[in-house]
């Protein structure tokens, strides 16, 4: 059973330079009802649309009564690289990690 989203949700938006151009990740901010929301500045590009599965598929991995464990899906994102990333402009994969392990209060340890 997937918890029911409010009508509204406090958010929080985080702009990243990726070689795509700037991503934006938007997280809600109730911790009863996770959500999150991808943005890349390329409208209706291919990236866009993977963005929009993905977003669709870490919501309800959040919002499950029994969710999957936040590090396992820091685990699955860290470390995808397309074939533009560089150590200074991550993939969207690993942005999104990096993003939700500061959000997450994830260490690199895994804690």
């Amino acid at each position: 059973m997937i918890t029911e989203r409010p009508v509204s949700l406090p958010t929080e938006t985080v702009r990243i330079q990726t070689p795509c151009g700037e991503f934006y990740v938007t997280l809600s901010k109730d911790p009863a009802c996770f959500e999150i929301d991808l943005h890349l500045g390329k409208t209706g590009s291919c990236q866009q649309a993977f963005l929009a599965m993905a977003r669709g598929l870490l919501t309800i991995c959040r919002r499950e009564r029994n969710p999957i464990p936040r590090a396992l899906i820091i685990k699955q994102l860290e470390g995808i690289n397309c074939p533009f990333s560089s150590p200074y402009l991550p993939s969207c994969p690993h942005a999104i990690a990096t993003v939700l392990k500061a959000e997450w209060g994830i260490k690199d340890d895994g804690g």
